[in-house]
């Protein structure tokens, strides 16, 4: 066997799980946290829960939601996931959008957006009640990109960092409008900044 390959494999057993790819910011929940996120969500006993949390200030808030269910495939690109979960601060639904932002200086974080967009009181946008990075969870394959060892490829690798959103409007299911006029009128009216 290639000693090499021992050596990662005893460096990469002694390595913190943060360094697995475990994100440690997903928590065991207390039975009191899973009865009111049952309540509130109106979830089946058979899902499972996970507790995360979200920066959202100079502190950190915590967050109920079922498990996400594998896919046999993930589209390449940023992985963003969104899910409807139960605020244990405020005791409230929310929705979650979870994602891989481009890090890149002059990319403005998507959190910041909604800051700027609240503080101009643009009409009919979403509460953003938090938003932040989470931890050190960031891509590093561009820092090796150059290496003599690392494959070619076309185009250059862009570093991305795990963040997480919290927005206090859950939208409707798009399979759940009337008729297609009534989708497209949702459409029309936020894109013109009207109530719907």
């Amino acid at each position: 066997m290639n000693p090499a390959l021992v050596e990662f494999f005893c460096r990469y057993y002694k390595a913190p799980p943060n360094v697995h790819g475990v994100d440690t910011t997903v928590m065991v929940l207390t039975d009191e946290e899973i009865a009111l996120t049952r309540d509130c969500l109106d979830l089946d006993k058979k899902l499972h829960l996970m507790k995360m949390t979200v920066p959202a200030g100079d502190s950190e808030w915590s967050y109920v939601t079922t498990t996400p269910i594998a896919q046999p495939y993930t589209p390449p690109r940023h992985a963003t996931c969104g899910f409807v979960a139960y605020d244990l601060q405020r005791q409230r639904k929310v929705f979650i959008k979870d994602m891989w932002r481009v890090d890149l200086p002059d990319i403005e974080r998507e959190g910041e957006t909604y800051k700027l967009m609240a503080r101009a009181q643009v009409r009919n946008i979403a509460l953003c009640s938090a938003a932040g990075d989470i931890g050190n969870h960031q891509m590093l394959t561009h820092l090796y990109a150059n290496k003599p060892w690392a494959c070619h490829r076309k185009r250059d690798l862009v570093p991305h960092q795990h963040y997480r959103l919290v927005l206090d409007v859950i939208g409707d299911d798009l399979t759940k409008f009337s008729s297609s006029w009534e989708m497209l009128r949702y459409m029309v009216h936020a894109l013109e900044g009207k109530q719907s």
